[in-house]
């Protein structure tokens, strides 16, 4: 079985960040996914277990039971069990449960030359967070958060009176700032923080989560079944 190793939060930005645990701004998510046609589907999370049968296809869906509010761990396990009565190995992770926008704090900008070309602005979030700085040229630039939840931008200097950025932190919660351009360096910046008019939030794309391997039946046939989970939209994870 193929322990969870890799999310991405919003739209691929960074294929590269592993993580241990996965996180939602949904509290009840349904679980999709395919697995071997008719199999049972049983999955436990915070101690209740719920049960599906795959369709002649594969597909299944579960919804969840309410997860627990706040940044707390939400403890589950998958498996898998085909109609030969074989049973997969079963996989065990954590789900985080966040719906609370990430601040934006600590923020400066430095000039990097002596012609003012190249600025830096840094600043702190919420660990891992996506920062997307949108400049007047329609061009978006992109880093993270480091696990601290410190960040660090460069880009040519514009001129720009201010600077939009969003951030979006790993459940897919998001927040929109200006920063107003100081006249010359400064080392702390207040950010003015954006109404956003339209409160849905950008949801989890998908996530890898396990590759249910289910003994050999009678036949003999050995059968692997991967699954990615991730939350859309309509507050699903798709496997």
């Amino acid at each position: 079985v193929a322990l969870p190793t890799h999310i991405n939060p919003v739209n691929d930005f960074d294929s590269h960040i592993h993580h241990d645990s996965y996180y939602t701004n949904t509290n009840q998510p349904t679980l999709t996914g395919i697995s071997e046609p008719h199999a049972k589907i049983i999955l436990n999370i915070n101690n209740n277990t719920s049960e599906t049968m795959a369709d002649e296809n594969g597909n299944w869906e579960l919804k969840t039971v309410s997860l627990k509010e706040g940044n707390t761990e939400n403890n589950y396990s998958i498996k898998i069990i085909d109609r030969a009565g074989n049973i997969s190995e079963e996989v065990t992770g954590q789900i985080i449960f966040d719906n609370t926008p990430p601040e934006l704090n600590n923020v400066s900008i430095h000039h990097q030359d002596s012609d003012n070309q190249l600025v830096t602005l840094s600043g702190k979030t919420k660990s891992n967070s996506m920062i997307v700085l949108s400049c007047d040229d329609n061009n978006d630039y992109s880093t993270r958060a480091n696990n601290e939840g410190e960040w660090m931008l460069k880009t040519y200097n514009r001129k720009d009176e201010s600077y939009n950025i969003k951030v979006i932190d790993q459940a897919g919660n998001e927040s929109e700032w200006v920063i107003k351009t100081p006249a010359s360096d400064t080392t702390t910046i207040v950010p003015e923080k954006v109404e956003i008019i339209d409160t849905h939030n950008i949801q989890n794309d998908s996530m890898n989560i396990i590759a249910a391997e289910i003994p050999p039946s009678e036949n003999g046939v050995h059968s692997q079944y991967s699954a990615d989970v991730g939350i859309e939209h309509h507050n699903e994870l798709s496997l």
